[in-house]
């Protein structure tokens, strides 16, 4: 059995009482405890959104097609990491552009295990997948367009995407 969770509602009245109690030593450690529960929640949904990306890039790079779906969800992922990624109106960030390429190869193993489920009925292991893949090449498209997040809004990047997608094997006949 585990420890009990606590609401974040609990958590915030916890925390109002002992600022009014001027324990302030132990508000101020209440604070840095949320804010880095909070960072690890946001890292774990971008973690979520990256093997989803890489997904629908072995799905592609493996098949050379892109289909609506696909290609629905690839942008959907990126955008969704550039929203969650951004702290303070975009002037920060959780993860920087440099770090992409760590956190994209520690995705990519289960990124393979749910493509190898889904290409062709899952007769593929992930084993034998990944012989048919060019690892280097998806982590590359991955970093490139993330890198891309960082310079442009929201619906700049969605236009960004929409190239994006046309380079991509099967892209040209997607459009």
């Amino acid at each position: 059995m585990g420890i009990p969770e606590v609401s974040t509602r609990e958590e915030l009245l916890e925390l109002r009482q002992h600022i009014l109690n001027g324990e302030y030593s132990t508000a101020l450690a209440m604070i840095d405890e949320l804010d880095e529960m909070s960072r690890k929640a946001t890292l774990r949904n971008i973690r979520a959104y990256l093997v989803r990306l890489l997904v629908y890039l072995i799905k592609n790079q493996h098949k050379g097609c892109l289909t609506n779906s696909w290609a629905a969800s690839i942008r959907h992922s990126v955008l969704e990491i550039q929203e969650l990624n951004a702290l303070r109106q975009r002037s920060a960030f959780y993860l920087q552009p440099e770090e992409w390429e760590v956190w994209l190869d520690e995705a990519f193993d289960d990124a393979l295990y749910a493509a190898a489920d889904e290409v062709a009925g899952g007769r593929y292991t992930p084993f034998t997948l990944t012989t048919t893949l060019d690892r280097a090449a998806i982590i590359t498209q991955a970093q490139q367009v993330l890198a891309e997040t960082y310079y442009y809004d929201r619906q700049e990047m969605a236009q960004r995407l929409n190239q994006f997608l046309q380079s991509l094997p099967g892209g040209a006949e997607w459009r």
